[in-house]
């Protein structure tokens, strides 16, 4: 794959050819904000409010991510990281249709990470329905200021204005005007309220719904695309990190000279281990820096490492299975209580199943991959990360300087899956360029990534059902024990959070008289993190087999079965019902 090279000084990057570079990063201050929008009138840039991801108003600071220049560029910017989903795209479309902009005249700039644009952290499916009436605003008010200029030019009401391909026209005279003349007149008028602002009807649409190609998509298949492990900052090192086996554990010795005889490798360095709660630290180990990426992993196995004890270290996965489904047998912790599953459930037949659930991995096509720069008490980035706010905290953390003096560059991801949202493989990078005080880019081998991920939760479940006459239920209690995803930000946790709990579990959508849901203690022994569709996975493989076996038993269709247990349409209170 050909390689992207990057310059030190983020603000001169060498950019490939392409209208939408994703590594051509603008962050803009509210100084710079209040300096291009009005002092210079050079450009017309509009910002929104973090008060609420789907309102905004003048008066509260902006997050910035449309600018007009006179040039007729339309610059906007992407917060949410892209990982094939196309939303680098989409966002950007949703602006360019509500302002009425030509997409040929679009430049989509990728946004550092910032807490002014709002919630950066691309996962759970969120970017569209957080942001879309964002987006939406965004060009509506840019258009209402075209508008307003156009139709002060012409003598008009600016009602009687409309916006098609980077022009406003008359709609009675016929009469157009580009967007690039209006900029500097624009510029100078107030903000409207979002009262004023009015939206294009779906009918009116050019972009939404009609579909578009993914800016990025030529890149990506013919192998320009810049992802986390294309980036190429002079004098720069590759590193490979010894982590340890078990959860906590801490090394006793290693050869630091053995890896020094393969030829490419400069040094060995270590990174302290993490303090409890790990969080999103860097785990710790030995890394071995070289000036490829081969020759680091040559490097690594002639470590001879030799760990010490952890209290994980008889973590065994059939022995924690045991101990799991021995504890989905006994009463847990009563998270949802309709009606009186133990007094209903003394008259029918019954019938109970139980499931096991494994791990399972992110493994992205993508391994975790970071490169940092640190310098002069700055850290500049690039990551693939989903979530580039986390990643500067972190980084500021490990580094033990201000978040303000981190900048995290967003690449593109080969796959995120959530495992992407946990930034330690970001840390080791600081962490190590601070030490040898050169640019330094972390690589995680695909073994490195099954072996020390954030794995998703491993877990038991039981389920009892009271039947009547017809093999329908009518009493139903169920109990789910995993580790939970809370011991991964706090020691100590062996109860499932209210959110895992509401997902797919004490949520139970089924019409009946009396429910029971439970849940057990379980102590977690390797780092656990989200994965897609999180406990719903677990809860619905069991919920929903279990549906399967009781449909069998009566003899009836499993989906005619399903709905009617679901029952009529309805809202339901979870509140009221216990």
């Amino acid at each position: 794959m050909p390689l992207w090279h990057l310059r030190q000084n983020p603000g001169s990057h060498q950019v490939r050819p392409g209208r939408f570079p994703v590594n051509t990063i603008a962050s803009f201050s509210r100084r710079d904000f209040l300096r291009l929008s009005g002092m210079t009138c050079s450009g017309l840039i509009l910002g929104f409010s973090a008060k609420g991801e789907t309102s905004s108003s003048k008066n509260l600071s902006p997050d910035i991510f449309l600018t007009l220049e006179p040039s007729g560029a339309i610059q906007i910017y992407a917060h949410r990281s892209e990982m094939g989903t196309g939303i680098r795209t989409v966002l950007p479309m949703v602006v360019a249709d509500e302002l009425g902009a030509d997409w040929e005249d679009v430049d989509i700039k990728q946004a550092t990470g910032d807490k002014k644009f709002g919630s950066q952290n691309t996962d759970g499916s969120r970017s569209i329905w957080k942001f879309f009436d964002r987006m939406r605003t965004a060009g509506a008010t840019a258009g209402f200021l075209l508008n307003q200029a156009a139709a002060a030019r012409w003598n008009v009401d600016p009602g009687t204005c409309q916006r098609n391909a980077s022009h406003v026209i008359h709609k009675e005279s016929g009469k157009r005007i580009a967007f690039k003349e209006l900029v500097v007149e624009a510029a100078k008028l107030p903000l409207p309220e979002t009262n004023e602002l009015v939206f294009k009807a779906p009918t009116e649409r050019t972009y939404i719904g009609k579909g578009k190609k993914v800016v990025d998509f030529a890149d990506m298949v013919s192998g320009k695309a810049v992802f986390g492990a294309d980036v190429r900052l002079p004098n720069m090192l590759f590193a490979v990190v010894e982590r340890s086996p078990v959860l906590g554990a801490q090394w006793k010795d290693f050869d630091e000279e053995a890896p020094l005889s393969v030829k490419g490798v400069s040094q060995v360095v270590t990174i302290a281990p993490f303090k409890a709660p790990h969080a999103f630290q860097a785990l710790g180990g030995i890394a071995v820096l070289a000036d490829n990426t081969y020759a680091a992993i040559k490097g690594r196995e002639k470590l001879n490492t030799q760990w010490g004890t952890s209290e994980h270290d008889k973590y065994d996965s059939d022995a924690y299975r045991d101990e799991l489904m021995a504890t989905a047998e006994k009463e847990g912790v009563v998270v949802r209580q309709k009606g009186d599953y133990k007094e209903a459930v003394k008259g029918l037949t019954t019938h109970s199943a139980s499931y096991y659930a494994p791990h399972l991995l992110h493994q992205p096509m993508e391994p975790p991959v970071a490169t940092a720069d640190f310098k002069d008490g700055r850290c500049i980035v690039w990551a693939p990360t989903q979530n580039p706010q986390a990643a500067q905290d972190v980084v500021a953390a490990a580094l033990k300087i201000p978040a303000s003096e981190v900048t995290v560059h967003v690449t593109l991801l080969g796959g995120g899956f959530g495992r992407k949202s946990k930034p330690d493989y970001v840390a080791e990078a600081a962490l190590l360029s601070q030490k040898v005080g050169r640019p330094v880019q972390v690589v995680w081998t695909r073994e490195d990534d099954i072996q020390h991920d954030y794995f998703h939760s491993v877990a038991a479940l039981k389920l009892e059902a009271g039947l009547d006459k017809n093999g329908y239920p009518e009493a139903w209690r169920m109990r789910t024990v995993f580790p939970s995803i809370s011991s991964t930000f706090a020691k100590g946790v062996v109860q499932a959070s209210a959110g895992e709990m509401g997902m797919g579990f004490s949520d139970l959508p089924f019409d009946l008289p009396h429910i029971l849901c439970e849940n057990g203690p379980a102590s977690a022994h390797v780092r656990i993190g989200w994965l897609r569709s999180v406990a719903n996975i677990q809860h619905a493989f069991g919920i929903h087999s279990f549906v399967d076996e009781l449909a069998a038993r009566a003899g009836i269709d499993p989906l005619t079965y399903l709905n009617r247990i679901i029952g009529r349409d309805r809202k339901i209170d979870l509140k009221a019902e216990g």
